[in-house]
């Protein structure tokens, strides 16, 4: 037997683990499929492929696939919170209370790759192929580095975003769309786009493209805007 191979009485765990991921990540990328925009194709494959991995893997690559799992665990920890802390927290709770089902929807990918996730990095700790590994002279990893480094990835990236969409251009992108809409609503800028020249010498200028949402207790709009600069 190979020393990368788990042991007869652990490897059931691995499999099915396996099969369950590969489930998921079916139903990951069947969601993915049915919301992407029309005219585009979104194949979201890496659930099935963790799932494969885990499946015909041997001790060498469960080991990556739970270290990966556990890092991808503590960056989505932080998942219920951002939308109360990076975007404004009326705005969150206005487009629950107007658009449930929707929300709710909006959900299922962070669902399934918890889900996912979850069921990998759990499989892959337990102590039959954890006994594996220390048999085969392998070294066993504590869950904690990768749980922490994929919580301050999230939380370093929402510090980020939140600079970036709360800058100069940000404010100037909700100031062109309260001029649109005037006073009624609260403004906030969710995505910026940056098109530069392809060289630097081009004469065409810099155009930057967002999208502003506009809310108030009845509505929540998405506006459009861009400018060159």
């Amino acid at each position: 037997m190979s020393e990368t191979a788990p042991l007869p009485d652990s490897r059931w765990i691995a499999r099915r683990a396996g099969w369950f991921v590969i489930g998921l990540g079916i139903a990951d990328l069947a969601y993915g499929i049915l919301v992407a925009p029309q005219g585009t194709i979104n194949f979201r494959i890496i659930g099935i492929l963790a799932g494969l991995l885990i499946l015909f893997g041997g001790l060498k690559v469960h080991a990556v696939v739970r270290w990966l799992a556990l890092l991808v665990i503590g960056g989505m920890l932080l998942g219920p919170v951002l939308p109360f802390v990076v975007v404004p927290a009326s705005l969150t709770l206005t487009q629950m209370r107007l658009y449930p089902i929707p929300f709710a929807l909006s959900c299922i990918p962070w669902l399934l790759w918890m889900a996912m996730m979850g069921i990998a990095a759990g499989a892959l700790s337990h102590p039959l192929l954890l006994a594996a590994r220390v048999r085969a002279g392998r070294p066993v990893h504590s869950a904690r580095i990768p749980l922490v480094i994929g919580i301050v990835l999230a939380a370093g990236a929402a510090v980020v975003q939140v600079r970036v969409l709360d800058g100069e251009a940000g404010r100037k992108a909700s100031r062109q769309v309260a001029e649109r809409l005037g006073p009624g609503y609260r403004y906030y800028t969710q995505t910026l786009q940056y098109t530069r020249p392809i060289t630097a010498a081009s004469a065409k200028p810099t155009v930057v493209s967002a999208m502003v949402t506009a809310w108030n207790e009845r509505e929540v709009l998405n506006v459009p805007v861009r400018w060159e600069e």
